[in-house]
């Protein structure tokens, strides 16, 4: 039944000295409308609302500080971590160029030294395939490189 409809009976019954003042029945009616109001709040974050956050520490004197500090050496770990797996990751990339580069200087002159001691087909075919195959790497390594900046 709707407001209305209940404030609309009320005033027909109103006579009757047994049924409720159509007034006392507004008051009631808003007050019930109060109680089904909802109240919804979104926060995001490493640390709580501040409304909140004022309430950790009237519960618990100084948990807020604690949160604080938790919150703080929590992202200095993050950030020890992060860095930590950038220097890996600059080590694993020298350290490939290096033995990528080692690699190939080797096959270059082991190709040479074939082409000197007459095997001219070997030291051929080991030098053809080692600069078919930089060069392949770099062209992809260019090509990958292109994508990701994308």
């Amino acid at each position: 039944m709707s407001k209305e409809n209940v404030l609309a009976k009320a005033e027909q019954e109103s006579a009757n000295p047994e049924i409720l003042q159509a007034e006392e029945i507004k008051a009631e009616l808003d007050r019930i409308e109060q109680i089904l109001i909802k109240r919804e709040e979104s926060f995001s974050g490493p640390l709580p609302h501040p409304e909140h956050f004022k309430k950790y520490n009237q519960i618990v004197p100084g948990s807020a500080n604690r949160l604080l500090k938790m919150t703080e050496d929590d992202l200095k770990h993050i950030h020890t971590i992060q860095t930590s797996q950038m220097l890996i990751e600059k080590i694993a990339t020298i350290g490939g160029l290096i033995a990528g580069w080692s690699i190939a200087v080797i096959a270059l002159v082991g190709s040479g030294y074939l082409i000197l001691e007459n095997h001219d087909i070997a030291g051929t075919v080991l030098g053809t395939g080692t600069l078919t195959t930089l060069v392949g790497v770099f062209v992809y390594g260019r090509k990958s490189q292109n994508n990701s900046h994308k």
